[in-house]
């Protein structure tokens, strides 16, 4: 036999190289999978939040009278820290400030500042500098943004809608953070945690395109401040939420992927400090492992389109003129 490396008649017992490069591949696909398994356990269900108080005195949150904002407020003054409420209406915050101050006993300082993010002039901006230069803030969470009141075509959205969702979605959490930067790197200590979404991490997001794009836009901003403070040991995080039990998302019932408020702020709250980017709650986590090991782009990139079209297909059923007051 030709090419067998032994004698004519007499088969080789040496298994071919075939044979040991896919073994070898096995083993490395294999490794790799038991240690994104491991990684995955630790992170969601072992390893415990850090002492937060050590970044500063202060939380800020930003679209703090409701869904996440409201919860993520309510962690960090459960961990000891005093919290600053922002949000547009004073009377709406006046309501969330009691209901966490009485939630906590009163042991922290909860107060309020009102604030219009979808249009944030100079001379709001230069009030917020003011409430944050007298203060000692470790935490700033830009949770306030806006999305599309269902996936559409982008031509069936008005510009000045589009206007108020790039400027809260995007120039609120830059012009924000740059106010806090300036003490935080003075003390060297402080995060800047940045309310993110799975739509500015996935491939595509048909019929959701300007709010994809804007989450987008807080991904690659977070991730790039993150690097840019290192030598002042300053962290700036992104947390992406899939679905939650919000107004927004229009889920009225928890489920296994939509978990509420609370519990999802209860996670986030456990992950500050430690990556990047991440997506805090343990079932959003899985899905996006099985999106990124399993799931080819074109799949994926389906899957959300004829997602979105069935969401726009009920409601325009629901509401034939694209209006609510139908």
């Amino acid at each position: 036999m030709w090419g067998t490396g032994t004698p004519a008649g007499k088969p080789s017992l040496a298994p071919p190289l075939a044979v040991h490069a896919c073994a070898l591949v096995g083993a490395i696909v294999g490794l790799r999978v038991l240690i994104a398994v491991v990684n995955y356990v630790v992170v969601y269900f072992i390893r415990p939040g850090k002492n937060l108080r050590k970044y500063g005195k202060t939380a800020i949150v930003t679209g703090a009278t409701d869904g996440i904002g409201k919860a993520y407020a309510l962690e960090l003054a459960k961990r000891g820290l005093d919290v600053v409420l922002v949000s547009r209406t004073q009377a709406r915050l006046d309501t969330v400030q009691k209901e966490i101050s009485d939630a906590v006993g009163g042991k922290v300082a909860v107060s309020t500042h009102a604030m219009d993010l979808t249009k944030v002039t100079d001379e709001a901006l230069a009030k917020f500098q003011a409430l944050v230069d007298g203060k000692d803030v470790g935490i700033l969470v830009n949770n306030a943004g806006m999305s599309l009141d269902h996936p559409d075509y982008l031509e069936t959205v008005s510009a000045e809608y589009y206007r108020d969702l790039v400027h809260i979605n995007c120039y609120a959490p830059t012009v924000l953070t740059s106010a806090v930067l300036p003490g935080m790197k003075a003390r060297r200590r402080g995060v800047v945690v940045n309310i993110g979404s799975a739509n500015g991490i996935l491939p595509s997001v048909a019929l959701l395109s300007v709010y994809a794009g804007s989450k987008s836009y807080v991904n690659q901003f977070s991730r790039s401040m993150d690097e840019e403070l290192k030598d002042f040991n300053v962290r700036v995080h992104d947390q992406c939420p899939f679905f939650v039990m919000t107004k927004i998302s229009k889920i009225r019932k928890p489920r296994l992927d939509a978990p509420t408020p609370k519990a999802w702020a209860r996670a986030a709250v456990k992950q500050i400090g430690y990556e990047t980017d991440r997506t805090p709650y343990w079932s959003h986590g899985l899905m996006l492992m099985l999106i990124k090991s399993v799931g080819p782009v074109w799949a994926v990139n389906a899957f959300v389109t004829s997602l979105h079209k069935g969401m726009r297909k009920r409601f325009y059923k629901k509401y034939p003129t694209g209006k609510k007051t139908d």
